[in-house]
């Protein structure tokens, strides 16, 4: 029968058969048919291991497992340690991306509040900037307008003086006619005087 048939095999046939076996309920391959045959205890027991967690209720490695030396138990443990230490890595590590993210985040977040508090600084700025042009501009303005005005009373002023001599010249001109009428007046009248007498 198959018993028959796989003892009467060589060592590495038999161990081609074995893994053949574990292919067909689907366990992972790890292990060489060298490797089991060369007598690699570590390595058969992990096979073993891994091939009963597979498939845990077939009988035969039920009994293989409950055959397992002090040594073998020690394996098995020191791999599910391994298992767990993995786990532990992968969280820490997991842990580790969602930190980076968040800091990621946080750094975005801080430069964009930055970014807005560095415009609206900006914005005052430029305001402050126009405000500070408006009056600059409106003080000369003013100092112009200023000067305009002075330039303007200096004119006026001028015009007056102009006008004041134009009517004293003017007075002057109208006391010598006076004065030159009153003149000819007292001249008609002495004339007349002296023709009254000689008639």
């Amino acid at each position: 029968g198959p018993v028959e048939k796989h003892t009467s095999m060589p060592p590495e046939g038999r161990a081609q058969a074995v893994l053949d076996g574990a292919k067909k309920v689907k366990c992972s391959k790890f292990v060489t048919a060298s490797d089991i045959t060369s007598g690699n205890a570590r390595l058969n027991f992990a096979f073993l291991a891994n091939l009963f967690a597979t498939n845990p209720r077939m009988p035969a490695l039920a009994e293989a497992y409950q055959v397992l030396s002090g040594e073998h138990q020690e394996a098995l443990a020191k791999v599910a340690e391994l298992e767990a230490v993995k786990v532990k890595m992968a969280e820490v590590e997991a842990a580790k991306i969602v930190a980076e993210a968040k800091l990621e985040t946080a750094a975005t977040e801080a430069k964009v509040a930055v970014q807005q508090e560095l415009v609206q600084l900006r914005e005052k700025v430029a305001e402050k900037q126009e405000v500070e042009t408006k009056h600059v501009a409106a003080v000369q303005e003013s100092t112009n307008r200023e000067e305009e005005y002075l330039a303007r009373i200096k004119e006026l002023e001028a015009q007056v003086a102009a006008l004041q001599a134009a009517l004293d010249a003017k007075t002057r001109e109208c006391e010598a006619a006076a004065t030159e009428a009153e003149a000819q007046r007292q001249a008609a009248d002495l004339l007349r005087a002296t023709y009254d007498k000689t008639t």
